[in-house]
């Protein structure tokens, strides 16, 4: 997969954008392009996914820009102006994935415009998605199991990857449950605040994570019973696993009034024919 990975560490305007794609080969610009624009000429170029890193922002910021760029993470620098325009950030937010991990590439082309903007564009090299998480972690010894499933609900909505609860023995032998939360870098402060309100933890601890995935896709598959949806895992152009939507499962059990195991089962018969 192709991807363009934006470097700003000085700040960035919708021109340096524009010059340092140009510098890199990329054509088909005219007039002063809109973000849509931009978007537009990436993708006949070949780009499927663009990313920045090292974003500096000035202490000025103009409130209307920091408000696309939320869920970036921006670098703020002791300067007395706002480095990064509106215009700009309209296409950043149109343009960018909000991830702190970048896939590593094999780097075909390279392009520089003001204000030491830099776009590397090439070919991703691994035939997976690595990138950096965090894992939230926290000891709960005073909690009724009960508040859990408010608790997962609203971790989810916040942004939670994934949650579990495990049981655990602190010192004196009491009993107690460790609270575990994948996230990415941009919800560290929603998921915190989440922790805090609804369990009686005094803190939390942070892990950074190296995380491997396959990419993936949800396709929708006709079963005897009605279409189920699946994820699809691939590895070097081949799926290497299917799994049904658990809701589409239940949803079918009810209806028809089944076992889920025998739901469960038959649809996996369909996904191997």
């Amino acid at each position: 997969m192709k991807i363009a990975v934006f470097n700003c560490p000085s700040g960035v305007t919708r021109q340096s954008l524009q010059a340092a794609l140009e510098d890199a080969g990329v054509k088909g610009f005219h007039g002063n392009p809109t973000p849509a624009s931009f978007r537009k000429v990436l993708s006949r170029s070949g780009v499927k996914k663009c990313f920045v890193r090292n974003l500096g922002i000035g202490k000025k910021g103009d409130p209307r820009a920091l408000k696309l760029l939320r869920g970036f993470v921006l670098n703020r620098l002791p300067w007395d102006k706002a480095l990064v325009t509106l215009e700009a950030a309209s296409i950043l937010s149109v343009l960018s994935e909000k991830e702190v991990s970048i896939p590593a590439m094999q780097l075909e082309k390279v392009g520089f415009g003001p204000n030491g903007v830099m776009v590397s564009i090439g070919e991703t090299v691994a035939p997976f998605r690595r990138e950096r998480i965090l894992l939230l972690e926290t000891n709960l010894d005073d909690m009724s199991p009960q508040g859990f499933e408010l608790l997962y609900e609203r971790l989810f909505k916040a942004g939670a990857l994934d949650v579990w609860v495990q049981p655990i023995l602190m010192k004196k032998m009491r009993p107690a449950f460790k609270l575990s939360v994948l996230l990415n870098h941009v919800a560290q402060d929603k998921i915190s605040e989440v922790v805090f309100k609804e369990t009686p933890s005094l803190g939390v601890r942070f892990l950074e994570l190296d995380r491997f995935s396959l990419p993936r896709k949800t396709v929708r598959i006709k079963t005897r019973w009605g279409p189920v949806r699946f994820k699809m895992g691939r590895l070097n152009s081949g799926f290497t696993a299917a799994r049904p939507e658990y809701e589409d499962l239940k949803r079918i059990a009810r209806r028809r009034n089944l076992p889920f195991r025998r739901v469960q089962a038959e649809v996996r018969k369909e996904i191997e024919r």
